[in-house]
């Protein structure tokens, strides 16, 4: 999200997550998809499935301009710092 969007590293971390099951029509979607997305994947022939992904022990450092950006997964404790 953060090259394809130009999202921040934070922003990027908060969206919810896919998992495609390559063995069937299964997608697992993590919580916060509009449901008119969740009818369009069905409409596809694609059956969207809630999921709990839990955390990723995920750390993004990004550059924006003349400074640096970073964050840590926010469904786990943790942060991001610089020096």
């Amino acid at each position: 999200y953060v090259l394809d969007y130009g999202l921040d590293p934070l922003e990027a971390l908060r969206m919810a997550r896919v998992y495609p099951l390559w063995t069937s029509r299964t997608v697992e979607l993590e919580g916060g998809f509009d449901p008119q997305v969740l009818a369009a994947a069905r409409a596809m022939g694609y059956i969207p499935t809630a999921q709990s992904f839990g955390y990723a022990r995920l750390y993004l450092i990004a550059r924006q301009g003349n400074h640096w950006v970073g964050a840590a997964d926010p469904r786990h404790d943790g942060s991001a710092a610089g020096y």
